[in-house]
C-alpha cells in the first residue's frame, strides 16, 4: 500500500487515477479547488481518502513548469527517506478544461483511460509517468524538440480551425 497526493481529482483524469489507486488498496489524498464529484469516493473510501480544497493561490495553480522544477528538487532532496516524486505526463484528454481547444473530440483520449492507466504505472521508477508507452515516446520527443513540436501542433491546430 502506498500513500500517494494528488493536486486536482475532482473529475477527469485525476478522479479515475484517484479511484483506480483506491480499488488497489492505497491511501490517498486529493487536493483541488472544487471537490463537488468526489461525494460518491468520500462514502465509498471513507478510511483511504482524504480530500482538502484549496483555493487558486494553491500549488495547483502553480504553472507546470514550476511544479515539474519543484518535484526534481524534492526528488533529490527526499531520496535519503526513500520518498519519490514524479511527474504525470497526459495526453490531450476530453475533459471540461479541453472542451473550448479547437481540436477535434477523436484526438482526445478518454479521462477513464488515461486515469487507470496512470494508476497502473504509479509504481514505476521512472520521474516522468505516463498512461502508455506511445505517450511516453510522444512526451520524449516533446522534451527534446520543444520548439519543433510546438509549432507542428500550432499549425495542426491551424489547419483543424481553416476546416471548419
Amino acid at each position: 500500500m502506498k500513500n500517494i497526493v494528488i493536486l486536482g481529482a475532482n473529475e477527469g483524469i485525476g478522479y479515475w487515477m484517484a479511484k483506480q489507486l483506491l480499488e488497489d488498496g492505497n491511501l490517498v489524498g486529493i487536493l483541488d479547488i472544487c471537490t463537488d464529484h468526489l461525494d460518491g469516493l468520500k462514502q465509498q473510501y471513507k478510511e483511504q481518502l482524504f480530500v482538502m480544497e484549496c483555493n487558486a493561490n494553491s500549488p495547483y495553480a502553480s504553472s507546470k513548469g514550476a511544479i515539474e522544477a519543484l518535484a526534481k528538487c524534492m526528488n533529490i532532496e527526499y531520496k535519503k527517506y526513500n520518498i519519490s516524486f514524479h511527474i504525470f505526463h497526459p495526453p490531450l484528454t476530453n475533459t471540461n478544461s479541453s472542451s473550448p481547444l479547437p481540436v477535434p473530440k477523436e484526438f482526445m483520449a478518454s479521462p477513464e483511460k488515461v486515469g487507470v492507466g496512470l494508476a497502473r504505472h504509479i509504481g514505476k521508477k521512472s520521474f516522468i509517468i505516463c498512461h502508455s508507452l506511445s505517450q511516453k515516446m510522444q512526451t520524449m520527443i516533446c522534451y527534446l524538440f520543444p520548439i519543433k513540436m510546438g509549432k507542428l501542433m500550432s499549425k495542426m491546430t491551424e489547419a483543424y480551425e481553416e476546416q471548419k
